[in-house]
């Protein structure tokens, strides 16, 4: 048995690096959320969100020429995109782990979140070469300057059982032109107020609700054939460390049922000009796109790399339900 785990920690990791994504943190078994509580099939795991705008925010660079650089990125990318980028404030992922220090078996996940904003998103994170130019010199604290805005990706299953993919068109801010799954970015608008942040619970609401929204407007499928949301757990990719978070819901739905209704659905919304199904049974294909089965067969389909590592959570969830592989990770902030 121990040799089979062993096993299977070699595969996890070599899916990550094939696959162009690291595995921050695994909900197993998956987080729903519920009026009371986020909670799941049993007691191993929780939600925790440790909501604190100014603790978590992003840190501006020392050097003033490197922040400028933001605003010189901002401003090509609106030029080049036009009405398709405009800014918002985002939640900025400060840092995530497991709370292993209760005697029951109860073991949050505690994500720690500031603000940010996708301008900063765009001129950190996404501009080129922002590893090296971003890089903090605090110890502990690698990222701190840049945005670490937290993404969403939903895997969203349909009622003949495919996982469905969307191939983003060009003109949009991050991913143009290649697969990814439906999903976005959770709004601090919809839970912040003038009087101040809104209260924890609330927060852990809108990372589930905005998952459905997201899916609802990228698909145009009505919010009475979704199922409630699952949190799957949280993965960034390697290049330039995008953080996103991975859901999964089912559809009442079949697959032509989606794409009819996607085809229907209002163009200035969808951000996609095609879609693409990977069957859950079969598990092949989706076991190719997060590279369990190698770089090579990774290629095959162009997905972005946190939405790879999105479909590696979803199939750990699958066929692992009970295995919760070793993720050592550094917060770049003292834990509450």
């Amino acid at each position: 048995m121990r040799a089979d785990l062993e096993a299977d920690d070699i595969r996890f990791s070599l899916a990550q690096t094939a696959g162009g994504y690291q595995i921050l943190a695994v909900a197993s078994p998956p987080v729903t959320f519920s009026a009371d509580s986020t909670s799941a099939p049993s007691p191993t795991c929780r939600l925790l969100v440790c909501d604190d705008p100014s603790r978590f925010a992003r840190l501006p660079h020392p050097d003033a020429q490197v922040e400028s650089t933001i605003d010189s990125r901002w401003q090509e990318q609106q030029q080049r995109l036009g009405k398709h980028l405009w800014n918002g404030s985002k939640f900025r992922l400060g840092a995530v782990y497991t709370r292993h220090d209760r005697p029951t078996n109860d073991h949050p996940l505690c994500l720690c979140l500031g603000r940010t904003d996708y301008r900063a998103h765009q001129g950190t994170t996404l501009a080129p070469d922002a590893l090296r130019r971003f890089r903090s010199d605090v110890p502990g604290a690698p990222d701190c300057h840049l945005a670490n805005a937290l993404g969403n990706a939903a895997v969203v299953i349909t009622a003949d059982d495919n996982v469905v993919c969307q191939r983003r068109r060009d003109s949009i801010g991050e991913a143009g032109g290649r697969w990814v799954l439906p999903g976005g970015h959770p709004e601090p608008a919809n839970v912040d107020t003038d009087a101040g942040t809104a209260p924890r619970r609330t927060v852990e609401r809108e990372l589930f609700e905005s998952v459905a929204d997201e899916v609802r407007e990228e698909l145009a499928v009505p919010a009475e054939a979704l199922s409630p949301v699952a949190f799957l757990g949280v993965v960034r990719r390697v290049a330039d460390h995008r953080v996103t978070y991975a859901a999964q819901l089912h559809t009442t739905l079949t697959t032509e049922q989606v794409r009819a209704h996607w085809q229907r659905g209002d163009r200035d919304l969808i951000e996609s000009v095609d879609l693409r199904f990977l069957p859950v049974r079969a598990t092949d294909d989706i076991a190719d796109a997060c590279g369990w089965n190698g770089a090579d067969a990774a290629r095959r389909l162009d997905m972005a790399e946190d939405h790879r590592g999105a479909l590696c959570l979803f199939l750990l969830s699958q066929n692992f339900p009970r295995w919760m592989p070793a993720l050592p990770h550094q917060s770049p902030h003292r834990e509450p």
